[in-house]
C-alpha cells in the first residue's frame, strides 16, 4: 500500500508537469495556470518521497517543509528554487 501511495504522488506530479507543457504550448501561453501547476508538482513530488520513506505526507503549501523531510539531502539549487516559487503557491 505504501509503495502504491508513493507512486500515486509521483504520478500526480508528472501529470502536473504534462499540464504545464500543454498550458505553455498554446498561443498565448496560459501562464497563471502553468505557474499554479508548477507549485502543485513541486509539492507532490517530495510528498511521494516522504511516503516512500514510510512517513505520512504533511498537509502544507510550504515548499520548504516537505523538502526538509525528504529522506535525501536536497541540493542547494532545489531549495533556492522552492524559495523562489513559494510566493506563488
Amino acid at each position: 500500500m505504501q509503495r502504491e501511495w508513493a507512486v500515486g504522488w509521483m504520478d500526480k506530479s508528472r501529470s502536473d508537469l504534462r499540464a504545464i507543457d500543454a498550458l505553455l504550448g498554446v498561443k498565448p501561453p496560459i501562464l497563471d495556470l502553468a505557474r499554479y501547476r508548477a507549485t502543485q508538482a513541486a509539492e507532490k513530488a517530495p510528498k511521494g518521497l516522504i511516503v516512500a520513506n514510510g512517513q505520512p505526507p504533511h498537509k502544507t503549501h510550504d515548499l520548504l517543509r516537505p523538502a526538509d523531510l525528504v529522506p535525501v539531502v536536497a541540493p542547494e539549487a532545489v531549495l533556492r528554487w522552492c524559495e523562489e516559487i513559494l510566493p506563488y503557491s
